[in-house]
């Protein structure tokens, strides 16, 4: 894909650049077209967009009509111009770029900053609960009698109540005042080391725990 070069000498372009007026603005116009066209063919296989080039390139123009006395005439005035915007260019992609390594690190570290997060709740989550169920164990051991442990015990295994009271050969009256005393213990115990209500009615179901 070839580029057409405005014809003008490094003299005219200098000249009309660095008047005010109609004159000026009509050779930036023809400079910025021409810009654009030669990024299209520097930048075609890079991950830009028309509205990339048209930025660098009118980027790039005030550039040019800023450092109109840096140039030394010692090439085309085009040639010039196209190097200030090849260098424009290849500065954006490349900021560009490491803006979005940085996002990915960013994002990758607000991940890893959650899941440790995650991790360390539930790492103390499981160390509440394991000091629960140990002052639960001294509890039931400690301070109940042999039937409201039995009772307790075989509730926390999931044993029907009918099938907990002719075991003990009583009745369901009787059955729950026996398991209520003995919930009102525990349920004291675990709330004089600390436990919370939330976490003693999860233990013991919500059932007689006031």
């Amino acid at each position: 894909m070839k580029t057409h070069v405005p014809e003008r000498s490094n003299t005219q372009w200098l000249a009309l650049l660095s008047k005010a007026g109609a004159e000026q603005s009509d050779a930036a116009q023809e400079l910025a077209a021409y810009l654009r066209r030669v990024l299209a063919v520097m930048l075609q296989h890079m991950r830009v967009h028309d509205d990339d080039i048209e930025e660098f390139a009118q980027e790039a123009l005030c550039r040019i009509v800023q450092q109109l006395d840096t140039f030394r005439d010692e090439s085309r005035f085009t040639t010039w111009a196209s190097a200030i915007a090849g260098r424009v260019a290849f500065t954006a992609i490349r900021r560009r770029r490491v803006r979005e390594q940085h996002d990915d690190l960013f994002a990758q570290a607000q991940r890893t900053a959650h899941e440790m997060g995650q991790q360390h709740d539930m790492v103390e989550r499981n160390e509440y609960r394991t000091r629960m169920l140990a002052a639960l164990d001294q509890l039931i051991r400690n301070e109940l009698t042999d039937r409201q442990r039995t009772v307790i015990v075989a509730e926390l295994r999931g044993v029907p109540t009918i099938e907990i009271a002719e075991r003990l050969k009583t009745n369901q009256n009787a059955l729950y005042k026996l398991a209520h005393d003995a919930r009102r213990k525990i349920r004291s115990g675990l709330i004089d080391a600390g436990f919370s209500a939330t976490a003693i009615r999860n233990a013991l179901g919500a059932e007689d725990t006031q």
